[in-house]
């Protein structure tokens, strides 16, 4: 596939499983997104809808089997993921900077050009300070 600079429109399905002090969350959505390809990296953008408005997530799979998840709103999360690595990143929140850190158990990622569609998993834990926060499973599919 020749490297786009547009995106490409693709329906993005995106399931979060969250376990957190003994309880367990999921969420699930669909949204309209776009497909980038620039060199041996995968984006996908989309505006994740909820209460509070449209907040705009981008998605990165990178060709080493690294990802990352940036959320921008009023709050700036951006998360690393690089399997068995503990990864610190700054989360800009509305009350100041706050360490998050991600320690990756699995990333899977998957694509065909034609039709184009994929899939990507991501297994982490979420931990402030020294405490882990929570378990979480993203399981995101795109197709054109």
């Amino acid at each position: 596939m020749a490297e786009k600079s547009a995106g490409i429109p693709v329906n993005v399905e995106i399931k979060t499983h969250i376990e957190q002090e003994g309880k367990a969350e999921s969420f699930s959505f669909n949204e309209v997104g776009q497909f980038f390809k620039m060199g041996d990296k995968i984006y996908i953008r989309y505006q994740e809808t909820n209460p509070l408005g449209k907040i705009p997530v981008t998605v990165k799979l990178a060709g080493d089997g690294t990802a990352q998840l940036r959320r921008h709103a009023s709050s700036d999360l951006r998360l690393v993921f690089n399997p068995n690595e503990l990864v610190t990143t700054k989360y800009v929140t509305p009350a100041g900077l706050m360490d998050i850190t991600t320690r990756t158990k699995m990333v899977n990622f998957s694509y065909q050009d034609a039709p184009l569609l994929g899939a990507a998993q991501i297994d982490y834990e979420l931990i402030t300070g020294e405490e882990v926060v929570g378990q979480y499973k993203i399981r995101l599919q795109f197709v054109q």
